[in-house]
């Protein structure tokens, strides 16, 4: 793992702490992802912690009392997902209250299908296990509820939900080699796809940013896919830019 403290000679400028913090911008399936990262501005008590942040207003299904979506950072293959990052149903009742529960069944692990629109039920394809909107187990051979996870909405648009196990750290090193230059070395993992962002101040808003995939390479590329190893992405360090993110790109699935 890589360190969560600055090494000697890189400074708050130039290093950057970061748990997944995420944005989706399109409810379609396939649609462009948008990411949003925020460095070590906002860190939680558990550094393995990630954060997740979306805008309920992307979302149409969110918008209406016993709304519901499905997301993750990769696609779903039938009952089976194949990303370190868990598959989530983000529900809304007819309170205004939200609630973040796994989408994976208690019983076998199968990824659980929506829940359907009347009866606010989902049942497990796989041996028919049963779960009310809360995650709460209903029937079935499942022995327990969904995993809940910690929800916050700040009663305007953005939904807060903490993700234990899933935080990963990214440390940023300027190049003596290549002036201008600024290496960001962080875990990867495989089947999901980052980008890099940049902003010129604490409340700036995040800029997609383009990298090489080598020091003195073109500054070209807009997306990486990771390969469960550690890899290193280069930016420009201009003059107005002091900080840069990595992001998990989500989807609705």
């Amino acid at each position: 793992m890589l360190s969560n403290e600055p090494s000697s000679g890189i400074n708050r400028r130039n290093f950057i702490k970061t748990f997944v913090i995420l944005s989706a911008s399109s409810a379609a399936l396939e649609a462009p992802w948008t990411g949003f990262v925020l460095g070590d501005i906002s860190s939680t008590a558990d550094e393995s912690t990630a954060i997740l942040k979306i805008n309920v207003s992307d979302f149409a299904a969110l918008g209406k009392a016993f709304g519901s979506v499905r997301i993750s950072t990769s696609l779903v293959s039938g009952t089976t997902n194949n990303s370190i990052f868990p598959v989530l149903f983000v529900n809304r009742d007819d309170k205004n209250q939200f609630f973040s529960v796994s989408a994976e069944c208690t019983h076998e692990g199968c990824i659980l299908p929506l829940a359907n629109t009347t009866t606010r039920i989902t049942q497990c394809r796989c041996h028919n296990s049963r779960f009310a909107f809360d995650g709460t187990r209903l029937a079935g051979p499942a022995s327990a509820p969904l995993q809940q996870f910690v929800t916050r909405f700040d009663g305007v648009d953005t939904l807060t939900i903490e993700v234990p196990d899933r935080g990963f750290s990214v440390t940023s090193t300027t190049l003596q080699t290549t002036p201008g230059r600024v290496r960001l070395q962080f875990l990867a993992f495989q089947n999901i796809e980052y980008e890099v962002l940049s902003r010129s101040s604490l409340d700036g808003a995040w800029q997609k940013t383009p990298f090489a995939l080598t020091e003195a390479g073109p500054l070209n590329q807009t997306s990486f896919k990771g390969k469960d190893d550690f890899t290193n992405l280069f930016v420009a360090q201009d003059a107005g830019i002091s900080f840069f993110a990595v992001s998990m790109k989500l989807r609705q699935v």
